[in-house]
């Protein structure tokens, strides 16, 4: 039996970032519309992870588990190798076959200068503090600012105590996006 599925809009990816030394991240892929009693996968850049329809406030999102950058690295084909900027694209899968048109960017990061960043989730309501942990050397003097970005396009500046410890407070999931 044959049939056409419509396009799936991906409208945004949570977590954006993931550092290239963590393992079996999460990330819930919130798009529209996800067919019920389809195999579903997230497709990081040629990279193939079974995922899971959820439904939740009447927004859909396909939940997959990054297994690490290592794997994905070793995906690549020689021809279309991971970006050195550690910038990748998500798409969508249903049934073996690619449904997106545009998929969006997630971001793997070095973590030369990051000790830690707890926790990786939190609610849609927002209000969850982010604490951010340097590793700094001292002699480097004033790193600057450090800040959070949420959602692709909203940034806060995190406050603290530099040069080491920070912390920035989750907004509202902007379900626009």
């Amino acid at each position: 039996m044959f049939s056409v599925n419509e396009p799936v809009e991906i409208y945004s990816v949570f977590p954006v970032v993931m550092f290239k030394n963590q393992k079996n991240v999460e990330i819930f892929v919130h798009a529209f519309p996800i067919p019920d009693n389809s195999v579903l996968a997230c497709v990081v850049h040629e990279f193939d992870i079974l995922g899971v329809k959820i439904e939740d406030g009447g927004n859909t999102y396909v939940k997959c588990v990054v297994p690490s950058y290592e794997a994905i690295v070793n995906s690549a084909s020689a021809t279309n190798p991971v970006p050195s900027s550690g910038e990748v694209e998500i798409l969508i899968k249903t049934d073996n076959q690619i449904f997106t048109e545009e998929g969006v960017t997630f971001k793997f990061l070095d973590t030369n200068q990051v000790n830690d960043i707890t926790p990786l989730n939190g609610p849609d309501t927002g209000g969850t503090i982010i604490r951010i942990e340097l590793d700094i050397d001292q002699t480097e003097g004033d790193i600057g600012d450090v800040y959070c970005i949420f959602w692709n396009t909203e940034t806060i500046v995190a406050v603290g105590l530099p040069p080491y410890h920070f912390h920035c407070t989750t907004p509202e999931l902007d379900t626009s996006i």
